[in-house]
């Protein structure tokens, strides 16, 4: 029977490859961790989200949205499709819509650039269009990828700043 000298695996750097893998794939679930999207179902002129702890509130025509810490809701426009319109529900809460610009094209660095409004905009909310939202604890967020039903939207949300 013949034994072999050297008993070191054929691939001896076969080790430190799998540690920088996992290193890799740490970082990666960090950093996705931090800028995760979240998903959101909001119903026409019925709910509104508060985007810093998701919880979505039903409205109550005895309560004022505004004052439930909301930051948006959703309008219907019967009058043209899509017809979803994003308000904002919070007294303190601004938001800018940008037309044309889609949800993953959205940066932290894009904030700085435009100018958040305490009026709704009149535009309906298609899939092409992202919205930030500056809620009125100051922390802005994206919301998009909005997919309109007979009785309200879903979209896509995660913080920017």
């Amino acid at each position: 029977m013949k034994m072999k000298k050297n008993l070191r695996p054929h691939n001896s750097h076969f080790i430190p490859k799998i540690l920088q893998l996992l290193l890799a794939s740490s970082v990666l679930s960090i950093t996705m961790a931090v800028s995760a999207t979240d998903l959101a179902t909001l119903e026409f002129e019925f709910q509104a989200i508060d985007l810093d702890t998701g919880f979505v509130t039903d409205r109550n025509v005895n309560v004022d949205i505004a004052s439930t810490g909301t930051d948006v809701l959703i309008a219907y426009h019967a009058d043209r499709i899509p017809h979803a319109v994003i308000v904002p529900a919070g007294e303190a809460v601004t938001l800018v819509v940008m037309i044309g610009t889609s949800y993953d094209n959205v940066t932290t660095s894009d904030v700085a650039e435009l100018s958040f409004s305490a009026e709704s905009v009149d535009h309906p909310w298609s899939a092409s269009d992202t919205v930030l939202v500056r809620t009125d604890s100051g922390a802005v967020f994206k919301l998009g990828n909005v997919v309109e039903s007979d009785t309200g939207v879903n979209f896509s949300y995660a913080p920017l700043q």
